[in-house]
Protein backbone atom coordinates (compact mmCIF):
# COMPACT_ATOMS: atom_id res chain seq x y z
CA UNK A 1 0.00 0.00 0.00
CA UNK A 2 1.47 3.34 -1.06
CA UNK A 3 0.26 6.45 0.72
CA UNK A 4 1.18 10.06 0.15
CA UNK A 5 0.42 13.08 2.31
CA UNK A 6 -1.78 15.91 1.16
CA UNK A 7 -2.49 19.23 2.89
CA UNK A 8 -5.26 19.31 5.47
CA UNK A 9 -8.70 19.98 4.05
CA UNK A 10 -11.65 21.71 5.61
CA UNK A 11 -13.13 18.41 6.82
CA UNK A 12 -11.82 15.41 8.71
CA UNK A 13 -11.86 12.02 7.04
CA UNK A 14 -12.37 8.46 8.24
CA UNK A 15 -11.04 5.78 5.91
CA UNK A 16 -11.90 2.10 6.16
CA UNK A 17 -9.46 -0.26 4.42
CA UNK A 18 -10.98 -3.67 3.73
CA UNK A 19 -10.84 -6.41 1.12
CA UNK A 20 -14.41 -5.91 -0.13
CA UNK A 21 -17.73 -4.50 0.98
CA UNK A 22 -19.81 -7.38 2.35
CA UNK A 23 -23.12 -8.33 0.73
CA UNK A 24 -24.64 -8.95 4.16
CA UNK A 25 -28.36 -8.85 4.72
CA UNK A 26 -28.04 -8.70 8.49
CA UNK A 27 -25.78 -6.97 10.96
CA UNK A 28 -23.00 -9.33 11.97
CA UNK A 29 -19.22 -9.40 12.33
CA UNK A 30 -18.77 -9.10 8.55
CA UNK A 31 -20.91 -5.98 8.24
CA UNK A 32 -19.91 -4.22 11.45
CA UNK A 33 -16.79 -2.47 10.11
CA UNK A 34 -18.48 -0.42 7.37
CA UNK A 35 -21.44 0.46 9.61
CA UNK A 36 -19.14 1.42 12.49
CA UNK A 37 -17.00 3.51 10.11
CA UNK A 38 -20.06 5.31 8.76
CA UNK A 39 -21.34 6.03 12.26
CA UNK A 40 -17.91 7.33 13.28
CA UNK A 41 -17.79 9.63 10.25
CA UNK A 42 -21.30 10.83 11.08
CA UNK A 43 -20.44 11.44 14.73
CA UNK A 44 -17.18 13.28 13.88
CA UNK A 45 -18.73 15.34 11.04
CA UNK A 46 -16.15 13.76 8.76
CA UNK A 47 -16.05 12.45 5.22
CA UNK A 48 -16.08 8.67 4.82
CA UNK A 49 -13.85 6.81 2.42
CA UNK A 50 -14.11 3.08 1.79
CA UNK A 51 -10.93 1.59 0.30
CA UNK A 52 -11.23 -1.93 -1.01
CA UNK A 53 -8.27 -4.12 -1.95
CA UNK A 54 -9.72 -7.30 -3.53
CA UNK A 55 -12.56 -5.92 -5.65
CA UNK A 56 -14.03 -2.51 -6.42
CA UNK A 57 -16.72 -1.40 -3.96
CA UNK A 58 -20.35 -1.29 -4.99
CA UNK A 59 -21.87 1.85 -3.41
CA UNK A 60 -25.27 0.11 -3.38
CA UNK A 61 -23.86 -2.41 -0.89
CA UNK A 62 -22.93 0.36 1.52
CA UNK A 63 -26.35 1.99 1.12
CA UNK A 64 -27.98 -1.37 1.86
CA UNK A 65 -25.84 -1.92 4.96
CA UNK A 66 -26.55 1.58 6.26
CA UNK A 67 -30.25 1.13 5.61
CA UNK A 68 -30.14 -2.18 7.47
CA UNK A 69 -28.57 -0.32 10.40
CA UNK A 70 -31.31 2.31 10.31
CA UNK A 71 -29.11 5.05 8.84
CA UNK A 72 -31.11 6.83 6.13
CA UNK A 73 -29.67 8.03 2.84
CA UNK A 74 -28.09 11.43 3.29
CA UNK A 75 -27.57 11.06 7.06
CA UNK A 76 -23.81 11.25 6.62
CA UNK A 77 -23.36 14.92 5.87
CA UNK A 78 -19.87 14.57 4.45
CA UNK A 79 -18.70 13.10 1.21
CA UNK A 80 -18.63 9.33 0.79
CA UNK A 81 -15.79 8.17 -1.44
CA UNK A 82 -14.86 4.76 -2.79
CA UNK A 83 -11.36 3.77 -3.89
CA UNK A 84 -10.05 0.50 -5.24
CA UNK A 85 -6.43 -0.06 -4.23
CA UNK A 86 -5.60 -3.57 -5.47
CA UNK A 87 -3.28 -5.75 -3.42
CA UNK A 88 0.00 -6.16 -5.27
CA UNK A 89 -0.41 -3.11 -7.53
CA UNK A 90 2.76 -1.15 -6.84
CA UNK A 91 1.48 1.87 -8.77
CA UNK A 92 -1.74 2.29 -6.79
CA UNK A 93 -1.51 5.21 -4.35
CA UNK A 94 -3.79 6.66 -1.76
CA UNK A 95 -3.77 10.22 -0.46
CA UNK A 96 -3.77 10.74 3.30
CA UNK A 97 -4.63 14.03 4.98
CA UNK A 98 -3.26 15.12 8.33
CA UNK A 99 -5.00 13.41 11.27
CA UNK A 100 -6.92 11.05 9.01
CA UNK A 101 -8.10 7.95 10.82
CA UNK A 102 -7.46 4.64 9.08
CA UNK A 103 -9.61 1.71 10.17
CA UNK A 104 -8.83 -1.81 8.96
CA UNK A 105 -10.86 -4.97 9.38
CA UNK A 106 -8.16 -7.58 8.75
CA UNK A 107 -4.70 -8.04 10.17
CA UNK A 108 -3.09 -8.01 6.69
CA UNK A 109 -4.65 -4.65 5.83
CA UNK A 110 -3.56 -3.32 9.24
CA UNK A 111 -0.04 -4.58 8.46
CA UNK A 112 -0.05 -2.82 5.07
CA UNK A 113 -1.48 0.42 6.50
CA UNK A 114 1.08 0.52 9.31
CA UNK A 115 3.92 -0.15 6.89
CA UNK A 116 2.72 2.72 4.71
CA UNK A 117 1.93 5.28 7.42
CA UNK A 118 4.58 4.46 9.97
CA UNK A 119 2.58 5.71 12.94
CA UNK A 120 -0.42 5.16 15.14
CA UNK A 121 -3.33 6.59 13.20
CA UNK A 122 -4.37 3.05 12.31
CA UNK A 123 -7.08 1.21 14.24
CA UNK A 124 -7.34 -2.52 13.68
CA UNK A 125 -10.95 -3.68 13.95
CA UNK A 126 -10.26 -7.26 15.03
CA UNK A 127 -12.82 -9.53 13.40
CA UNK A 128 -11.41 -12.95 14.18
CA UNK A 129 -8.91 -14.80 16.34
CA UNK A 130 -6.16 -14.93 13.76
CA UNK A 131 -5.01 -16.37 10.47
CA UNK A 132 -6.63 -19.50 9.08
CA UNK A 133 -5.01 -22.84 9.80
CA UNK A 134 -3.70 -23.20 6.25
CA UNK A 135 -1.68 -19.95 6.04
CA UNK A 136 2.10 -19.79 5.87
CA UNK A 137 4.35 -19.60 8.91
CA UNK A 138 5.46 -16.16 7.72
CA UNK A 139 1.82 -14.94 7.81
CA UNK A 140 1.39 -16.36 11.31
CA UNK A 141 4.50 -14.56 12.53
CA UNK A 142 3.38 -11.26 10.97
CA UNK A 143 -0.03 -11.65 12.63
CA UNK A 144 1.54 -12.32 16.04
CA UNK A 145 3.92 -9.36 15.63
CA UNK A 146 1.06 -7.09 14.63
CA UNK A 147 -1.09 -8.14 17.58
CA UNK A 148 1.78 -7.36 20.00
CA UNK A 149 2.40 -3.86 18.66
CA UNK A 150 1.71 -1.27 21.33
CA UNK A 151 1.47 1.59 18.80
CA UNK A 152 -1.55 0.00 17.10
CA UNK A 153 -5.02 0.25 18.57
CA UNK A 154 -6.93 -3.03 18.44
CA UNK A 155 -10.72 -2.91 18.76
CA UNK A 156 -12.34 -6.37 18.85
CA UNK A 157 -15.42 -6.17 16.65
CA UNK A 158 -17.13 -8.72 18.86
CA UNK A 159 -16.82 -6.20 21.69
CA UNK A 160 -18.06 -3.39 19.46
CA UNK A 161 -20.86 -5.41 17.88
CA UNK A 162 -23.23 -5.72 20.87
CA UNK A 163 -22.99 -2.04 21.90
CA UNK A 164 -23.42 -1.07 18.23
CA UNK A 165 -26.59 -3.15 17.99
CA UNK A 166 -27.84 -1.69 21.30
CA UNK A 167 -27.19 1.86 20.08
CA UNK A 168 -28.94 1.16 16.78
CA UNK A 169 -31.88 -0.45 18.59
CA UNK A 170 -32.30 2.73 20.68
CA UNK A 171 -32.61 4.75 17.47
CA UNK A 172 -35.48 2.60 16.15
Amino acid sequence: MHLFRTPARGRKRVTLVMDRLPKGTELDAQTTAPVLSALLAYRCHADLRIVTRSEPADPARLRALLSLAGIPDGAIEGEIQFRFLPIGNDKAELDLVEDELLLTDTWWNAWAALAATGHAQVVHLVRDAGPAADVSEDARQRHETLMRRSDLQHLPLAAAFDPLLAALARRI
